[in-house]
C-alpha cells in the first residue's frame, strides 16, 4: 500500500506563499512536482490538462522601451494553450492592471508567423491573492472574459484573467469536505497548510486528493531542508517588510494630500472673504498666489 502523506499537529510547516516555495512545489524535476501542477491547472482552469512544458520566465523583447517582467510560472499544455501561474501574498493597489498586462504580453507573445488568426491558442493568467482582496465581493474564485455588459453578447475571446482569493475562504471552510470542489480544496491547502488549528481538515484534504498529496511531499521535503527553510523565511521576512514600507508611503502621502486639501480651503475662504469686502482681484491674486481666473471662479470651491 502506498504510503499515507500526513502532517503532525506539531509540525512547522514552511510557507507555501514565498516565490521559492511556491515555484518548488510545482517545477521541479521531481515526477510529484509535474503531478502537482498537472492537477492544478486541471481544477483551475476546468480543463483536462495531461501534459505540461515549463517555459522560459523571461519573455522575449521586442522595443527597448517595453517594461521588464519576468512571469512567475510559466507553461505550455498538451493542446498547446499557455498559462502564467503566480502567487501575491500583499497585492498592489492596481492588481488587475498589473494581472492584466501579464495576461496580454502573455498573450501576444505567441509565435504567428505562417499561421491564421483563427490559430491563436488560448492564454490563461491565474493569479492566487492570499492577504486583502482586489475584488469587492464575497467569491473565491472570478473569471475575466471581454464581454459586452449593454448587449449581453459574450466575445469568446481567448484571453482568461482568474484571480484565487484566499481571504474569502472563511465560510468554505465550514462546509462538509464532500461538498468542497477541487478547487477550493487546493485553495484551502494553500491557505492553511501552516495553520495548526485546521491540520485536521487539511490532513482529510491531502488524503482525498492526489494532486495536493504531490505538493504536501514537495512541501515536506522544503520544511526538512535547512537551507530551503532559512531561504524562505528570508523572503517571508522581506515581503513583509516592503509591505510595511509601501502602507507607510501611502499614510504618508494621504497625510501630505489631506494638508494640502486644509491649506487649499483655507485659501479659497479667504479670497471670498476678501471678495465680500471688495478687494481688488489684483492685489488678492498678488497676495494669494491664485490666477485672476481661479479667483473670479472661486465660488465653486464653496
Amino acid at each position: 500500500m502506498p504510503q499515507t502523506i500526513k502532517i503532525s499537529k506539531q509540525e512547522d510547516i514552511v510557507s507555501p506563499y514565498t516565490d521559492t516555495s511556491f515555484k518548488h512545489i510545482f517545477t521541479t524535476e521531481q515526477p510529484e512536482s509535474k503531478e502537482a501542477l498537472i492537477d492544478f491547472l486541471s481544477a483551475f482552469l476546468e480543463k483536462e490538462v495531461i501534459y505540461v512544458k515549463l517555459m522560459p520566465n523571461e519573455p522575449p523583447t521586442e522595443n527597448i522601451q517595453d517594461k521588464a517582467i519576468r512571469f512567475d510560472i510559466r507553461c505550455i499544455f498538451n493542446d498547446n494553450e499557455g498559462a502564467n501561474i503566480e502567487i501575491q501574498v500583499y497585492p498592489s493597489d492596481f492588481e488587475l492592471e498589473r494581472m492584466e498586462y501579464y495576461l496580454s504580453k502573455l498573450f501576444v507573445g505567441q509565435p504567428l508567423k505562417g499561421k491564421k488568426y483563427s490559430e491563436i491558442k488560448h492564454t490563461y493568467q491565474l493569479t492566487m491573492i492570499v492577504n486583502s482582496t482586489v475584488i469587492n465581493d464575497d467569491i473565491l474564485i472570478h473569471k475575466f472574459k471581454y464581454y459586452d455588459k449593454d448587449n449581453k453578447i459574450n466575445l469568446n475571446g481567448r484571453t482568461h484573467l482568474i484571480t484565487i482569493e484566499l481571504s474569502k475562504l472563511e465560510n468554505i471552510l465550514k462546509k462538509d469536505l464532500k461538498s468542497l470542489s477541487h478547487k477550493e480544496s487546493w485553495a484551502i491547502f494553500f491557505k492553511y497548510v501552516k495553520d495548526k488549528n485546521n491540520r485536521d481538515i487539511v490532513n482529510k484534504i491531502i488524503e482525498k486528493e492526489r494532486g495536493i498529496q504531490m505538493a504536501t511531499k514537495t512541501l515536506i521535503k522544503i520544511t526538512k531542508d535547512e537551507i530551503m527553510r532559512d531561504k524562505i523565511m528570508q523572503e517571508e521576512k522581506q515581503a513583509l517588510d516592503r509591505y510595511n514600507d509601501s502602507i507607510e508611503v501611502r499614510l504618508e502621502d494621504r497625510y501630505k494630500k489631506g494638508i494640502e486639501k486644509g491649506i487649499e480651503k483655507e485659501k479659497i475662504e479667504m479670497v471670498q472673504n476678501l471678495l465680500n469686502l471688495g478687494v481688488n482681484v489684483d492685489i488678492i491674486s498678488r497676495s494669494s498666489g491664485l490666477s485672476i481666473k481661479e479667483i473670479k471662479n472661486s465660488k465653486k470651491y464653496k
